[in-house]
């Protein structure tokens, strides 16, 4: 059997065992070596004497990758209660270059534009490998959780023909083309077909962001769900769609060092809202109020929603009611991670918002489709704030930025 992860607690006095892995750093101590592991998200400290391993250590260098045969012998005065004692072994790989960064340091000390330029090797870090493993860890949370409510999996395009003001545009063979920059349109025919879809699909904005909240490339996760009686049903699911994805994380032991308050999440109106922000007569929440919106009841619940914005400079599909839209935004910790809303489905009412025929949205209404709605969460955003990263950047193995096309 070989491992490929590893748990002190599993091991017992004598087990025998292979073990894949890079050395990560060999320090000597006189008649013996301590040779660490990268193994997975963890270094393991294996213990090498010449006496019990049939191969030299002469053969192993920093870097190199390996695979060992191990035994575990009890010892009271090692960190864990027993050795790993490594008996053989042999090197898969050896490294051509030393690294610029020390990998596998328990304290990388980068700043964030050092640990780009060495983005390739920084990410076998296993502090900043554990950041990519809970956006991977969020993200198989909420398909899983759509596949429990029978949702079917949709994959959204990324080149577009709709072209608009935010969109990089691009040349098709001679046509005006996109890169997505909303799954919304192209999941709402989906609806009509299968009831209820999902996506986790790749967004593009052409903004020239340079925030610690924005990315040019970002990754959403979507729902939509047919046959709602009101937004309030779209609310619930998205609430109950976060709640699982945060107790998975909680389950796998992610967030023992940012611990979430998710009691019953708040609900409050966009006037109720400014109200308690002394606030008035404005179309939105800027950053500063949501902020300061979900510090006032941090000691409720870390989740806030939002309902009840007025009719204005939201996307066009979204219902509404006595100029009220039926829409909600989700914020967490001080920052927004989301949206939902509940969809425009009257073809009167939609062509009313001036929405061309040709848009496949209005082609999907036109031809009848049941009272639907939906909502996004944007995967790196809510990866920074279950995390407490300070950067959006960090939740994104690759981020790309009005600075980073590379690598």
């Amino acid at each position: 059997m070989t491992l490929m992860a590893f748990d002190y607690d599993l091991l017992k006095d004598g087990d025998n065992f292979d073990i894949c892995g890079c050395v990560a750093k060999i320090k000597r101590a006189g008649r013996f070596s301590y040779v660490y592991l990268a193994v997975c998200d963890d270094v393991v400290e294996t213990l090498y004497k010449a006496d019990f391993c049939s191969v030299p250590i002469t053969d192993l260098c920093e870097g190199a990758f390996i695979k060992a045969s191990v035994t575990v012998k009890n010892q009271p005065r090692s960190k864990y209660g027993k050795d790993i004692m490594l008996t053989d072994f042999s090197v898969l790989t050896k490294p051509h270059a030393v690294p610029p960064i020390p990998v596998y340091s328990s304290d990388i000390g980068l700043s964030f534009e050092d640990s780009m330029d060495n983005k390739i090797i920084a990410i076998r870090n296993p502090k900043i490998k554990m950041i990519y493993s809970a956006v991977s860890e969020a993200e198989n949370a909420f398909s899983d959780h759509m596949r429990n409510k029978a949702f079917t999996l949709i994959n959204t395009p990324v080149l577009v023909k709709d072209v608009y003001v935010n969109s990089f545009s691009l040349d098709y063979f001679n046509e005006a083309a996109a890169l997505i920059s909303s799954a919304q349109l192209y999941l709402a025919p989906c609806t009509a077909a299968f009831s209820r879809v999902y996506s986790v699909s790749r967004l593009f904005m052409n903004k020239r962001y340079n925030s610690t909240r924005h990315l040019n490339e970002y990754i959403t996760l979507n729902a939509q769900i047919g046959y709602i009686d009101s937004l309030s049903d779209v609310i619930d699911f998205a609430k109950d769609c976060l709640l699982y994805i945060i107790n998975r994380l909680k389950k796998k032991g992610i967030l023992k060092n940012t611990p979430i308050n998710c009691n019953t999440p708040v609900r409050i109106t966009f006037p109720d809202a400014l109200k308690l922000l002394n606030k008035s007569e404005q179309p939105d929440l800027d950053p500063t109020d949501i902020k300061k919106l979900c510090n006032h009841f941090a000691d409720r619940s870390d989740i806030v929603m939002v309902t009840g914005f007025p009719k204005g400079n939201r996307d066009f599909y979204i219902d509404y009611d006595n100029g009220a839209l039926e829409c909600f935004d989700i914020c967490l910790k001080g920052t927004k991670i989301g949206t939902g809303s509940k969809n425009i489905t009257d073809y009167g009412k939609l062509t009313a918002t001036g929405i061309s025929e040709d848009n496949i949205y209005a082609q999907t209404v036109k031809y009848g489709i049941m009272p639907f709605g939906g909502f996004t969460l944007g995967l790196e955003r809510l990866v920074m704030k279950l995390l407490g990263l300070l950067n959006i950047r960090e939740a994104s193995v690759f981020p790309r930025d009005i600075h980073h096309i590379t690598p």
